[in-house]
């Protein structure tokens, strides 16, 4: 059977990973927000990922409050407990 389909097998069309418009949108928002919320001095490379830096737990907390306060807290969680109305897609 080489070169031809196998008995039994079935052929589905391949898996369409293109984002929906609404996600797009979601991704658009996003980027809008994080642009005008996120200061020229937190986008330091070292201000996210060092712990062991006493700037970053001011900027980590700061940062909290800005996602609470901008409804983008905790976008997966119920819309009953948050602001934002995100998809398992935009969380993550």
């Amino acid at each position: 059977m080489r070169g031809s389909a196998r008995a039994g097998v079935v052929r589905r069309p391949p898996m369409d990973f293109a984002f929906s418009p609404r996600e797009l949108a979601f991704a658009e928002e996003a980027r809008a927000w994080l642009e005008t919320n996120v200061p020229p001095e937190w986008r330091r490379d070292h201000c996210w990922s060092r712990s062991d830096d006493p700037l970053w737990f001011k900027i980590a907390r700061d940062w909290q409050h800005r996602l609470y306060d901008g409804g983008w807290a905790a976008i997966s969680w119920p819309r009953s407990a948050r602001a934002a109305s995100g998809t398992a897609t935009s969380s993550s």
